[in-house]
């Protein structure tokens, strides 16, 4: 019998890695305001419980404006949509490290409308907690 030479099978690939937990949430702001309604208040009251369930959990805010005004004007507002958002996080006791902050003006509309009332939609901050 001869001899036969091994086989060399690779391995199977890795799975692949699980997707990241993204918990989402959004806050709402009355027209050219960036003021943390009672609504809004408890949206962030739940963001802190969810950040407050893992040390390494993050949290990520996105500005947005409906499309009244101008672009620089947005851009500006949507920041101190993020920024108001922030600061009540660090508020309610969470290390303002955890927290990034991003804005887009009325860049990123959920809704194509120059309704105000319509438009509530557009003004928002989307939030992500994620690890």
């Amino acid at each position: 019998m001869k001899d036969k030479k091994p086989v060399v099978v690779a391995p199977p690939p890795p799975p692949p890695a699980p997707a990241p937990e993204v918990f989402k949430y959004i806050i709402y702001f009355d027209f050219d305001q960036h003021v943390i309604t009672p609504e809004s208040a408890q949206v962030l009251e739940e963001v802190k419980a969810k950040l407050n369930e893992n040390a390494d959990y993050k949290c990520s805010l996105y500005g947005h404006t409906d499309v009244e005004g101008g672009e620089g004007y947005n851009k500006k507002l949507s920041s101190l949509r993020s920024k108001t958002a922030r600061s009540f996080l660090k508020k309610l006791g969470i290390d303002p490290q955890r927290v990034t902050i991003d804005f887009f003006g009325e860049e990123r509309p959920v809704i194509q409308t120059r309704s105000i009332k319509e438009a509530k939609k557009n003004r928002r901050v989307e939030i992500e907690v994620t690890k």
